[in-house]
């Protein structure tokens, strides 16, 4: 198309690009009348001559209008949605999406699957036999309706216009754009109907973004584009400094977030997922107070209603928790073996990044969207900042397809433990926030 050629060429000399541009551009995406290589280049030019924020709403409002839309007009319960812009060992979702819908939320969420070294909710999901996770808009709608809440794959009817730019955008190297990312995120979240949005800023060494200067650039685009369209934005700083939890994969991560809604878990999962419920109760409007909010979230969680939550929300998606448990695919494994450690000391460091490297060895992440991964692989059992170790503990445990595969990653997951005379500190889980 020669009008795209003239939007390039606008966009690389820094000009602003119309509405009428931005509407052309995300519509020809859309209708195949844009090549990919045209999509590329004005996305690379994006990239380095960046958005104003009156182009990055409007381009925000292009990517929701290229499908449908969710109404909730007849919906008892506020729609409320949570993202996570990845971390290691983050299977938050998994808690945070049934929690809210026992303490009376709605939440209406797509997830993504995992790419490069952060493990997506979709994957995880798919550890458990059964599960669809490819739904269309009717029948997201119809589940929240009915079950209060859903954990679904971006379709073809919802956001499409996103779903084909990040599959570009990922081979281009044009992901580092703050407009794009924070276009990407808020138009799927305004697309599905939510009225507030929580955002779990992973900052840190396992994290997309890596420091507090960057996020906060990140954060201040989500906001805005939610105050343009009229919905509520928390933003949480969390570290990412280490992993989260003490597990990292797919089945592995789900047995997690089960044991935290059964009461038990890391305290690290536990806590992150209380506030981030908290903070939907207060900004909905259905508990204002703090304290209340906090209470009636650490209430549901104890007492097995999010649990039982989640139990619905997966037969609801033909999945069964009872099975899942029962024989979860991590414990099929043909490989178990503890990493021992080799001094004794005090756990100062897990670096993230290590156990992500071992992960994907281990053939548990995926370098393209098209790769196969093993939903049965991970670590798990890993020891914490601040823990104490003597010579021949565990210092994690490794689920694999064989035991060649496990000892070709145990010399670098003990790299990943730092181990000192002192303990070490673990850092605040919750840095910083942000609202609109």
């Amino acid at each position: 198309m020669r009008e795209v050629v003239g939007i390039i060429e606008r966009k690389k000399q820094g000009m602003e690009l119309t509405r009428a541009e931005i509407y052309s551009f995300v519509d020809g995406c859309v209708n195949g009348d844009i090549p990919d290589y045209q999509i590329a280049s004005l996305l690379m030019a994006i990239c380095l001559r960046g958005f104003s924020l009156e182009e990055t709403i409007v381009y925000t409002e292009a990517l929701v209008k290229s499908g449908r839309t969710l109404k909730w007009d007849d919906s008892a319960r506020a729609v409320v949605d949570k993202h996570s812009t990845g971390g290691v060992g983050d299977k938050t979702s998994l808690v945070v999406v049934p929690l809210a819908v026992a303490c009376g939320l709605a939440v209406a969420k797509l997830s993504g699957r995992g790419l490069g070294l952060t493990g997506g909710t979709i994957d995880k999901l798919e550890s458990i036999k059964g599960l669809r996770v490819d739904l269309s808009a009717d029948q997201i709608r119809a589940q929240v309706m009915s079950a209060g809440g859903v954990i679904a794959a971006q379709g073809p009817d919802l956001v499409p216009a996103d779903g084909i730019i990040y599959s570009l955008r990922d081979v281009t190297g044009t992901i580092d754009s703050i407009p794009l990312i924070a276009a990407s995120v808020m138009s799927k979240k305004i697309a599905t109907g939510a009225s507030c949005i929580a955002i779990d800023m992973k900052v840190g060494d396992g994290a997309f973004v890596k420091d507090i200067v960057a996020a906060d650039d990140l954060s201040e685009a989500m906001i805005d584009i939610g105050r343009a369209f009229g919905c509520k934005v928390r933003v949480y700083f969390t570290n990412m400094n280490a992993p989260l939890g003490r597990a990292v994969g797919h089945s592995i991560e789900v047995s997690e977030a089960l044991s935290v809604l059964d009461g038990g878990g890391p305290e690290d999962v536990r806590e992150l997922a209380v506030m981030i419920v908290s903070g939907l109760l207060r900004d909905s409007g259905l508990i204002r107070q703090p304290r209340a909010a906090r209470s009636s979230a650490e209430l549901h969680l104890d007492n097995g209603d999010a649990l039982r939550a989640l139990d619905e929300i997966i037969k609801m998606q033909g999945g069964s928790l009872t099975h899942f448990s029962a024989s979860p695919p991590h414990k099929s494994s043909l490989s178990d073996r503890y990493v021992a450690s080799p001094a004794t000391g005090y756990i100062s460091r897990v670096d993230p990044i290590q156990i992500a490297f071992a992960i994907r060895q281990l053939g548990g992440s995926r370098l393209s969207k098209e790769s196969d991964i093993n939903l049965a692989v991970g670590i798990n059992e890993m020891v914490k900042v601040g823990e104490k170790v003597v010579v021949g503990d565990p210092l994690c445990r490794i689920y694999s397809a064989s035991d060649n595969d496990s000892r070709s990653v145990e010399e670098s997951l003990v790299g990943a433990f730092k181990i000192s005379d002192r303990p070490g500190l673990a850092g605040q889980l919750i840095i910083d926030q942000r609202i609109s």
